[in-house]
């Protein structure tokens, strides 16, 4: 009961100082970078990888109420100002999402996307790739 109180407590202040809706059941990976505090929600059944980095006013669930399926965030990825990611979606790992874009459909590891709706604008090398090409060949 103890933690109950105090976990209430807390979203209380998060929601009411600083504009974030961060759920309880929202499964985030370690080393989440938010930034600039301020605006972010999140579906209580979002998840999202490990060293990922959130900007303000980002939004994160279903497609309205009593819709199916929320967005499932990969590792390294960047979320801009303003992003909204809806639905069933898959973001992979290393993307990039640009300020104001509005996401419904999976975005491609490595990618950077931005728009409304958002659409890739460029792709990028994965890190093994990278390695392999800045050295020669595979050790």
């Amino acid at each position: 009961m103890p933690f109950r109180i105090l976990h209430s407590a807390g979203a209380l202040v998060l929601e009411v100082l600083l504009e974030m809706r961060l759920n309880v059941g929202a499964k985030i990976g370690p080393g989440l970078l938010i930034a600039h505090a301020g605006g972010i929600t999140l579906h209580p059944e979002v998840v999202i990888g490990k060293n990922c980095d959130l900007a303000h006013r980002v939004t994160m669930g279903t497609r309205g109420v009593g819709g199916i399926g929320v967005p499932i965030v990969g590792d390294g990825v960047f979320i801009g100002t303003g992003a909204v990611l809806i639905g069933p979606i898959i973001v992979g790992d290393g993307a990039r999402i640009g300020a104001n874009s509005m996401v419904n459909q999976d975005v491609p590891e490595y990618s950077t996307v931005m728009g409304v709706p958002a659409q890739v604008v460029s792709q990028r090398q994965t890190p093994v790739v990278t390695s392999v090409l800045s050295t020669g060949g595979v050790n």
